[in-house]
């Protein structure tokens, strides 16, 4: 049980970090170039579509709301006509070895302050 804790911040900041670098994907400028990432901003549906869903301490869900922007699925896929934007995939693909690293050194550092390392 000394371990949930850290689980929960450890999960808490993972999610925070994941929602920020999403957000950064969809807040280019309305002048960036069409099909390029960070996604061009032509309203702010997009943006004020991401959303971060805590479903317990310990699983957090950071997504696009349909009901905000329901284009979000042609962007993030794209079409036989635009190439993808893979805004909350490629933040997950760009860092996800960073995320498990954060994750395991706070894991690390909790379990030798426990004495078992």
């Amino acid at each position: 049980m000394a371990l949930y804790p850290v689980s929960a911040k450890t999960v808490a900041k993972a999610s925070d970090f994941v929602y920020k670098e999403t957000k950064k994907n969809v807040a280019g400028s309305p002048s960036a170039a069409p099909q390029t990432s960070p996604v061009p901003r032509r309203s702010t549906r997009l943006f004020r579509s991401i959303k971060r869903k805590i479903e317990n301490v310990v699983q957090h869900r950071v997504f696009s709301d349909d009901s905000v922007a329901p284009h979000n699925v042609f962007v993030h896929y794209g079409t036989r006509r635009m190439k993808p934007r893979r805004f909350l995939g490629d933040v997950l693909t760009k860092y996800s070895r960073k995320i498990w690293a954060m994750m395991d050194k706070d894991f690390t550092e909790a379990i030798q302050k426990i004495g078992r390392i």
